[in-house]
């Protein structure tokens, strides 16, 4: 759905996805992206910092924290 810039039901998907497995990195990583295309930066953050508290490094969610933060000019 993200891929189709279907923002809204990518991100249904994802927090299902989520109550599933809330431990995946990849899945916080996606609906970061998800939520920042959609204005919601400040979420969008809090999953790429959580993304990174799984999996330090993760280079998919330390990059779009750095452009998500570059957005509200921090």
């Amino acid at each position: 759905f993200a891929m189709q810039g279907r923002f809204d039901e990518a991100i249904r998907k994802f927090s299902e996805a989520l109550r599933i497995q809330p431990h995946d990195a990849e899945v916080h990583t996606n609906i970061g992206m998800a939520l920042v295309r959609k204005g919601r930066i400040e979420e969008g953050i809090t999953h790429f910092k959580t993304a990174l508290e799984i999996k330090p490094g993760f280079a998919p969610a330390r990059d779009n924290l750095q452009k998500a933060l570059a957005l509200q000019g921090k």
